[in-house]
Parts: structure tokens; sequence; C-alpha cells
């Protein structure tokens, strides 16, 4: 407030009329004085009312106490102290504080600095923008706005993904996702390990570790190429089968499977593919199998050839251990064909060439032999193994060996070695029963033996079957003959009826772990089965049997001599339909002699495991319950043998 001081000054004439009343005898009876206004009572009871002539205003240091002095004409003086607060001026803010500057009466100012007494806050939608409302003692408010960015959380990351959770201050969050701007990527060692380095617009980084699989190539298998000439002049081109490689994220190529002795194709990986014949080493779960093609002989087809209707008369004789095999009405005998499996074999070039196979027979009284003296029994043992395989390179040794090694082997011909020849499959359609029994075989009808004449058997042929297992071992040499520890050994089951078990020479030879492992037992069938026309056992076979080293060994096969009753002589002498174990043994010996010209790089040992794991039940007249105990394995099948990846044990 702005305070004006001014005096009045009553004029001369009205202070002299005063005096000179005052002289007249009129008295002074009292003064009086409201403020700066002086009431004069006369003794006669007038008054007169006089103004100040002056004002002086003092003001004290409590600046609101001002003392108004007023000074009159008459001389006299009124002091009046008055309490005159100051005005406040109005209130202005900052932050929290409110700030009053007071202004008093003598021009001098105070400030006063207010803390609120309490604040409420508000916060816009857009969550930065917060407004804190304080209020003061004095009932004013102030509204602060201010800009509160959120506070951003410790970046996580998925992948190439950042993410920022922020936090405001309202308590809501907001999360952003950012993209990586680049990456950079190394792999370890191992070329599995990659490490994808991720870095952000923030300046942040990533570092994620997975582990890549390398991809896995698909073996193809290219097949074979027979040229039109190929019997003459032309090379047939082994099936191929490409690697399986795998290639890794960082560019490496790595080769798992080539197909070769250090790197042989997994089996599972080629069934996967259906490649069941790839010419190459092939490993399963077990063993490894080296099924590289040999060389196909160029005379298979010719072979096939001498047999294209179900009956075939051949144009001349062949002859077996120096015995002629002829027609009854004809210069050549007159001969079933063989069955579809031998003669696809034959058409691809896979005959036995290249492989040895020894007949061990009753040969002695070959040069005399008749259809009634059975002596001719090794000569047909030789014709069928001939009738599977003609490639193969045949020898016979008379069977007495097995207890003086005094026989002597000889060729196809008939013809004593003179130098040593390495067998490959050795055929036995021969074995021993107890002599003093016989199994009471009457009429091809015989009866198990109890354990003692079981047992007293078993014991009366041990010192033979020694011998025979010893030649088979290698322990033991034969004149002119070698290789017999890596040979396969192809036995008959025996015609007995009974289980196989009671064929001495079987459980001789079953029971010796080294041969046992290349060990064939051929049972009998009454033809070959196919799908279409099943085969069924012959009534006269033995039998897989209990003992499951034997029915582990054990296949079928036809055992009828490919012939009709009028059709065949041999040595000069008719022969009706001749049937047996004696037959169907040769017949699988052949298989393996055909399965080793193939894979000329198998052993003894995978090609007999080869012909069990391939055998089949779906050309038998009992499936689809064939019996192991029976059937054992159940009939050999060449052509599954001869393509054999997937059923490899």
């Amino acid at each position: 407030m702005k305070r004006i001081y001014y005096v009045t000054i009553f004029p001369l004439f009205l202070l002299m009329l005063l005096s000179g009343c005052a002289g007249g005898g009129v008295i002074v009876s009292s003064r009086t004085y409201v403020a700066g206004t002086q009431t004069v009572t006369y003794s006669n009871g007038s008054t007169v009312t006089n103004t100040a002539t002056s004002t002086a205003v003092v003001w004290a240091s409590d600046h609101i106490t001002s003392t108004t002095t007023y000074s009159f004409a008459d001389g006299t003086t009124n002091a009046v102290v008055a309490t005159v607060a100051g005005t406040a001026g109005t209130p202005s803010y900052s932050g929290s504080t409110q700030t009053i500057v007071t202004t008093y009466g003598d021009a001098t100012t105070s400030t006063a600095t207010n803390a609120a007494v309490s604040n409420v806050i508000t916060w816009a939608s857009d969550h930065v923008t917060r407004t804190t409302t304080y209020t003061y003692a004095d009932g004013g408010s102030n509204a602060v706005v201010a800009t509160v960015a959120g506070t951003a959380g410790t970046p996580s990351y998925s992948g190439s993904t950042q993410t920022i959770v922020t936090t405001y201050g309202d308590a809501t969050t907001s999360t952003a996702t950012n993209a990586a701007v680049s990456n950079v990527i190394t792999w370890a060692s191992d070329h599995v390990t990659r490490t994808t380095t991720y870095t952000y617009a923030d300046g942040g980084s990533n570092a994620v570790v997975a582990t890549v699989a390398g991809t896995t190539s698909t073996p193809v298998l290219t097949a074979s190429v027979y040229p039109s000439d190929w019997t003459t002049t032309g090379v047939v081109t082994a099936p191929s089968t490409s690697s399986v490689t795998i290639t890794y994220g960082d560019g490496t190529v790595t080769t798992t499977q080539a197909g070769t002795t250090a790197l042989p194709f997994d089996q599972t990986t080629l069934s996967a593919q259906s490649i069941t014949d790839p010419s190459a080493v092939v490993a399963s779960t077990t063993t490894t199998y080296n099924l590289t093609w040999g060389t196909p002989d160029k005379s298979g087809p010719g072979y096939a050839l001498n047999f294209p209707n179900a009956s075939n008369t051949l144009s001349s004789a062949p002859g077996y251990a120096g015995i002629t095999v002829a027609g009854q009405t004809t210069t050549g005998p007159t001969l079933l064909q063989p069955s579809a499996d031998v003669l696809a074999a034959w058409n691809s070039g896979w005959t036995g060439k290249g492989i040895n196979i020894l007949l061990s027979d009753s040969y002695a009284n070959r040069s005399g032999c008749t259809y009634l003296n059975g002596n001719c029994h090794g000569v047909m043992t030789m014709m069928n193994a001939n009738l599977s395989a003609p490639g193969a390179t045949l020898f016979g040794l008379d069977y007495a060996f097995v207890t003086n090694f005094t026989g002597t082997a000889f060729d196809g011909n008939g013809t004593n070695l003179t130098s040593s020849k390495s067998i490959n499959v050795i055929n036995m359609s021969w074995g021993f029963i107890y002599s003093a029994n016989n199994w009471n075989c009457s009429n091809g009808a015989c009866v198990a033996p109890t354990d003692i004449v079981y047992n007293d058997g078993i014991t009366s042929t041990a010192t033979t079957h020694v011998h025979l297992i010893n030649v088979l071992n290698g322990v033991t040499s034969v004149t002119n003959l070698s290789n017999f520890s890596n040979t396969v050994v192809v036995k008959s089951a025996g015609n007995d009826g009974l289980d196989t078990k009671y064929d001495l020479t079987v459980l001789a030879l079953s029971g010796n772990s080294n041969v046992q492992s290349r060990l064939l037992i051929v049972g009998a069938l009454d033809k070959n089965g196919t799908v279409a026309s099943t085969a069924s056992k012959a009534s006269y076979t033995n039998y897989a049997g209990t003992n499951t080293v034997i029915s582990d060994r054990f296949v079928m096969a036809n055992g009828e001599m490919p012939w009709t009753t009028g059709s065949v002589k041999i040595n000069g002498s008719y022969f009706g339909v001749m049937q047996g174990t004696s037959f169907a043994a040769p017949l699988v010996a052949g298989y393996a002699a055909v399965l080793m010209s193939k894979f000329p790089n198998l052993n003894a040992i995978n090609t007999s495991n080869i012909i069990l794991d391939t055998a089949r039940t779906d050309t038998l007249s009992c499936t689809p319950d064939c019996s192991s105990a029976i059937y054992g394995k159940g009939e050999a099948s060449l052509s599954r043998a001869l393509a054999p990846v997937g059923r490899l044990r």
C-alpha cells in the first residue's frame, strides 16, 4: 500500500483570529486529538477543530509499528501509534516451494518461503507427463508439470530379438522389441557349434550358441549296366552308390559312408533307400560284408539258354566224376528247368565261376555204379551242384577220407589232382547214425532213440567226427586240398524223418564253434517253392528240431533230382525219380558258390550267414506259421542272397 504523507497549513489570519479571541478573555479549557485533528474547547464552551499543520511518521524496527506525530498550529502535537500489517504480494512458486513477498509501510519487504503441506500427483496418458499439485497452508496451490522418462530395464534376448521393458512413474510398463542391426557367425572346430553374435542399435549384443547338425546326404544307386555285347567283348559296369556325406554350416563336407572297408555303408542307410545290391562294403549292426561285385561270367546266359522250357533235353551227355549222364532215348538227358532264381543269376553272369566246390561223397565204386547199387550217389550230388552253379569248378573226394585220410581228390572229370586246390565250399550228403541201432529204421520210417542209445551213438562216432572236424578246421591236411578253415560247410539233414540232431555228423559239426559259424544244414522240400506255388516239407526229411544251434543253421531246398522217370541214365543205368536231402544239399552248395562268385571278397562265415538270413518262408505251404523247429530259416533263396542288404545279421 502506498501511504501519502501531508501537512495541512491553516491560514494565518485564522490563527490570528483564534489568538485574538483568546485575547478577548476566552481561555482554552481543553484540547483533544483524533489522529491529525485537534479539538479545542474554550471556557465559554465553544470549540474549534484544527487540523495538524504537519505530520511526521516514524516506523519501528518491526516495520509494522508506525508512530505518526501530528503537529498543530498552537505548537501541540499528537503521536498516534498504529500497527500496519505488510501487504502480501501474489505468491510465486518453484517446485514444491511457495514464495510470498510482503511489502511494509516503511517500504521494506520480507520474503516467506513455504513448503507445501500436501501434494497430489497425476499422470497423463503418455505415462511420462507428471503433474504434481502442491497445496500450501494459505490454501494456495501450484501445479508442477514435468516430463519423467521411464526407466529402461536390463535387455533380455531371444535369438536375434532384443526385448527392453521400460517402467514408468505411474507403474505402467512398455515393452520394446528390437531386431538386431547386424550379426556375426562363428563356428567351433566341431563344425556343429555355431555362435551368432547379434548387435543392436543401442550397442548391446547377444551371443546365441546353437548346435546345428550337418545335412546328411542320401545314397543314390546307379544301376548296373549290361551292354548288349557283354557276353562277348563288352564289359559290365557294376552298380555304384554315391557316398553319404554330411555338409556342415561352416561349409565343411565330411564323408561318413563310402562303401569302402574304412567307411562302409550302414545297412539301415541303404535299406531306407531300398538299395539291396550296392556293390560296396556294407556294415550291419554286428558284421561288415564286402559286397563288391566280381566279374560276371560271360557264359551265364548260355547256360540259361539250355533250359528255355519246363523240360529240356540237352544236346550232349555231360560227365560228372568221370561218369556220363545221358538220356534214356536221347544223347543228352532230359532235365527239368532250374528255378527262376537260378536262371536269373545265370543271365546276370553269376554262375559260381572261380569258386571251387568239393563234393565229399561215395565215389570209390563210381565206375561200376548203377541205379540199384547206389554207387552213383556222388555222381548225382556233383550233378546237382553243377545245375545250380555251372561255372564253378567241381572236385570229388570219397567220404572214406574221414576215417583213413587215404582218399585221393579228383576233378569233375574224375582225374586225380596233381596240384593243390583251394576249396571254397564243401558238400557232405552223408552222415553217421549209430550202426548198432540205425534208429530202428525200416523202409524209411525211423524211431528216435532213447537217450542211452543216442549217447552210445555219439560216443561210438566221436573219433571219426574229431578227424572230420580237424580236417575242416585245417588242423589235419588232405593231399592237394587246402583252405578248409575258410570253407562253407554244407551238410544234408538226413532222411530219417526225425529231429536233425539224430544225424550224429550234424550234431558233431554244429557242436564245434569254428565249423558251426560257417555251417549250412539242408532239409528237403518237395519242389522249388514260389509265392504262387508253395513247396512242402518232404515226407522223409529230417526237420530242424529242438536244438537251436542246429535250427539256426538250417535251411531247406528242393530234394528232387531234376528229371522224371525215363529221362536219365547214369553210367548206362536207367534211373527213375531220385529224391533226398542228399540232393537238396548240393543245390545250396551251388548257391554258396554263385554268391561267392558275385561277391568274391566274402569269407565262408559271411557267405553262409547271408544264405541263412535271406532264406524265406513265404514260398512254403506252412506260411505264415512256419515253425523254426521244422523249417529252420526257411527255403534258401538265391535271388535274395544275391541282393542281401536289409537282411544281413
